[in-house]
């Protein structure tokens, strides 16, 4: 029997959800599609997104298969171009959505058909009752529910404690933990007691997070009109908050608000580089991805207000056929709910002028790379959805793009490699790599300085020796962890593909000291891809040496990055965003 208690002692399970708030099982039929068309304001923004791509891509692809057909196309030099339209194809689309975002911030554009709330709302309580819910495994309570106090504090400053309740819906298995959890929660109930707080363990860990989210619904979702999903490493200010839900009254036909959130400075200088990174980079790439689509966006798991009847009514997730890791339970949840939701006749925005929500970043690039695994697992799950009757468009998209996004590796590492073997015409390949090398790397940069621009000219950051220091130290550090990225996304397709299954575990949390040896024994392979590299290059293509350079110091170099950027930062921690006064 699960242990169910709130601060009074009393059983939630005595106040179950109404009958008329059905929740779908893992195996029960879905629901028949409900046809909603996209929001015409999307179609303006979608067709300059998708002309950037196509002119850029045709372009870059024309150039080089001209250069390449000047004495005929051989095999060889058909299968180099059809990587290298693939690979250049896929950063196209990464560009104009970046061009698309800075358009939309530069004209304060909100996604397409979503009602803001009038000036008059904005400052009132919203109308609907939300619950916060944090699903925990085994993670150090104290941390967690320290992040969940904060929003808490920020809450009752704003004088919003009658409007939501929190849900702490534990899945931990060890004693200790859970009697840690017990322990906080009870502190929490002391010290806010006008909020409603809750604290529930399942002794089934049957669904994992999905289904601890799913068991709330079938058992309390009546009582709510909204609820918002934060991880055990999710921060959210009071205000981000409050907007959501005066967003959700504003949009009845919304089902998913989902915010972009930020990440957290954390302690190494790894978490530094990627706090940065997406502070800088990371609105306009929102912006863009919000606006391309629409009210046909995506769900993260976390950071996203949901209509609880639209959730539990729509959002019972199938078994796919066959084993894991491509068979089985569905490991990445998120993307499938929000089709599921849109499939429902539910509208889901991406919210990218919200600010106020971070997450933890892995402390270290090997700790980044374990999740890689295993949500490249779960994403791969979603190609066998693409075929799933009723879904909107983008939602097939979001499925592919979600899975693209690790298989392109393995397409960069084939074209690399095919650059080197394969010459134009019989000639050297030296003219051909340092053409798609140019090409990518205008693309990149520019990408950056249209993130650099707008981060200096909204203020939000400041022109100084310390912020272009920062710069760029993170462009050299993600120049030389790129490649490393590239073998091992390529080594964990190919593991997937042969039946390899990943256990999904506990995330890493706290910084923590990379022995030599753990870091030798991850990148053995890499420097072993640099060897290979190398060897094709001197056989085949010597003048291509040069241009190689970049992958190969990546390759050979990372075990020096990884260690280094393991270490402890050294400049203080910056706030994440203002308390509430």
């Amino acid at each position: 029997m699960d242990r169910v208690v709130d601060r009074d002692n009393l059983a939630l399970a005595l106040d179950p959800a109404p009958a008329d708030m059905p929740v779908k099982g893992f195996t029960e039929p879905l629901p028949r599609p409900v046809a909603l068309p996209s929001h015409p304001h999307s179609t303006g923004w979608r067709l300059l997104v998708i002309g950037i791509w196509l002119t850029l891509t045709g372009t870059a692809t024309w150039w080089l298969g001209g250069g390449l057909a000047a004495d005929g196309l051989s095999a060889g030099e058909i299968v180099l171009l059809t990587l290298f339209t693939l690979c250049f194809g896929w950063l196209a689309f990464g560009f104009a959505l970046t061009v698309a975002g800075f358009l939309a911030l530069k004209r304060s554009v909100p996604p397409a058909g979503m009602n803001r709330p009038t000036s008059t709302a904005s400052l009132l309580p919203p109308r609907g009752r939300t619950a916060v819910l944090m699903p925990l495994r085994n993670e150090d309570p104290t941390e967690s529910l320290a992040k969940l106090e904060s929003l808490i504090r920020d809450l009752a400053a704003l004088k919003m404690d009658g409007h939501f309740a929190f849900h702490i819906l534990s899945d931990s298995n060890v004693e200790e933990v859970i009697e840690k959890e017990r322990r906080v929660w009870q502190r929490l109930v002391r010290s806010w007691p006008q909020f409603r707080i809750m604290w529930r363990v399942r002794t089934d860990n049957y669904g994992k997070k999905a289904g601890n989210i799913a068991e709330f619904c079938r058992s309390h979702g009546g009582r709510y009109d909204y609820m918002l999903i934060l991880d055990a490493d999710s921060l959210m200010s009071g205000r981000t908050l409050a907007s959501l839900a005066r967003l959700m009254d504003a949009n009845p036909d919304a089902g998913i608000i989902q915010v972009s959130p930020g990440l957290t400075e954390g302690e190494t200088r790894f978490t530094r580089y990627r706090a940065l990174a997406t502070r800088i980079y990371g609105p306009i790439a929102s912006a863009g991805l919000s606006i391309f689509a629409g009210s046909e966006a995506n769900y993260y798991g976390h950071h996203a207000i949901i209509r609880v009847r639209a959730f539990t009514e729509n959002c019972g997730l199938p078994e796919l056929p066959g084993k894991a890791p491509l068979g089985g339970p569905i490991m990445s949840h998120d993307f499938v709910e929000a089709a599921l939701v849109r499939r429902s006749g539910w509208r889901v925005w991406l919210a990218y002028e919200l600010d106020g929500a971070v997450e933890d970043s892995p402390p270290t690039l090997i700790d980044e790379i374990k999740r890689d695994r295993r949500w490249m697992q779960g994403n791969l799950q979603h190609l066998r959805l693409l075929r799933m009757h009723g879904l909107h468009p983008l939602s097939r998209l979001h499925f592919f793009m979600g899975a693209w996004a690790y298989m392109v590796s393995a397409v960069w590492m084939a074209l690399v490699v095919t650059s080197l073997i394969v010459s134009p015409g019989g000639g050297e390949a030296g003219a051909v790599l340092p053409s798609i090398l140019m090409i990518t790397l205008v693309l990149l940069f520019a990408q950056k300085l249209l993130g650099i621009t707008h981060a200096l000219a909204e203020g939000k950051e400041r022109s100084s020796w310390r912020f272009w220091r920062d710069v760029i130290g993170e462009q050299i550090f993600s120049t030389l962890t790129s490649p490393l990225f590239m073998v091992f996304h390529t080594r964990f397709l190919l593991q997937t593909l042969r039946g390899q299954v990943d256990a999904w575990g506990a995330q890493a949390r706290g910084a923590r000291r990379l022995s030599w040896g753990e870091v030798w024994s991850t990148h053995m392979l890499p420097v072993g891809v640099g060897v290979v590299l190398l060897g094709l290059a001197w056989w085949f293509s010597p003048t291509a040496l040069p241009w190689l350079a970049p992958v190969l110091a990546g390759l050979w170099l990372g075990p020096v990055a990884t260690w280094w950027s393991a270490g402890a930062a050294r400049s203080p921690v910056r706030a994440p965003f203002p308390a509430v006064a």
